[in-house]
Formats: structure tokens, C-alpha cells, sequence
């Protein structure tokens, strides 16, 4: 399933994607030595059905962005079991204010919807502020804060049957 915006389409990672995906992970965690970064690639193929990663691509084969998640259990502040949650969530800062961001997190949330997850959770650090702003407009509440960042929550509606 893709999703298209202008000349940016939203689809599940492939594996000839992980060079471009690695560049945009050593962007937005620079201190995460390289080979834990093409180790964690690996491991998410390998695992799609429960580490989903989706991607922005455009009509040229460049991606320009991509969104992480995974499953947590026994999240705090969550009401269910398990819920989504987002490890990574990224877009190339020319790509920004594009709604690309939010159609990586529609594509996740709908996995998650699918798969019968009723919350997402996510997290920023304490002085991210675009990162802060982007979950507000993006319908997420703030659930706790620690040392460590801010968490978000975020309800997901059912699928229609």
C-alpha cells in the first residue's frame, strides 16, 4: 500500500533501501556508532511484522524520510497490553512542512489500527522543540516526562469493519 503527496510516496521499507535508510539513521542519531545502525537495519527486515519502518520516496528513488516502531509492553500510562510505539521518526529538513512527517505516522498508525493496537506512544527530548511541536499538531498528548524526555500518547480509532 502507498500513499502519495506531490512527488513523495509513502511504502514499507525494502531491503535496497538500507543505504539510503542508513544515511537518514546517522542523521538523526549521530552518536550511534555505524555498525549498530546496518546491525538494527538488519534486524528490522528480518522482524517487518512486529518493527515496521515505513519510508518517503520520491519519484526519483531518493528517500527523504522514514518512521521506526515496534511493539512495548507494559508501557506506562498506557490502558492496554501492548501498544505502537515510535523509535524513530525522521524527514530530510528541505522535506519538512510537507505533511510527510504525518503521512509516515498515518502509515504507521494505520499498521498498528490493523493489528489491533488502541494507543501509540512516542517520545522526544527535553529540548527538541521541533520534535515537541510536531507531536501536538500531530494529535499526541504529553503522558509523562522524566530525565530522560517527554512521552507522548496518542488514541488510535478502531478499524471499520
Amino acid at each position: 500500500m502507498t500513499e502519495a503527496l506531490q512527488d513523495v510516496i509513502i511504502r514499507s521499507v525494502r531491503e535496497d533501501d538500507s543505504f539510503g535508510w542508513l544515511i537518514m539513521r546517522k542523521k538523526l542519531w549521530p552518536d550511534c556508532p555505524p555498525e549498530e545502525h546496518k546491525a538494527e537495519i538488519k534486524s528490522c527486515l528480518r522482524g517487518l511484522d512486529k518493527l515496521p519502518v515505513f519510508v518517503a520516496e520520491q519519484v526519483d528513488g531518493n528517500l527523504v524520510g522514514f518512521l521506526e516502531a515496534s511493539i512495548h509492553h507494559q508501557q506506562p500510562h498506557s490502558t492496554s497490553e501492548n501498544v505502537l510505539y515510535i523509535e524513530g521518526w525522521y524527514v530530510e529538513p528541505a522535506f519538512r512542512k510537507r505533511d510527510i512527517g504525518r503521512m509516515l505516522l498515518e502509515k504507521a498508525e494505520l499498521w498498528g489500527r490493523l493489528k489491533g493496537f488502541s494507543e501509540v506512544f512516542s517520545d522526544t527530548e527535553h529540548h527538541n522543540t521541533v520534535s515537541q511541536k510536531a507531536h501536538a499538531s500531530l494529535g499526541f498528548v504529553e503522558a509523562y516526562r522524566n530525565e530522560e524526555g517527554i512521552f507522548y500518547k496518542k488514541m488510535l480509532k478502531p478499524v471499520d469493519n
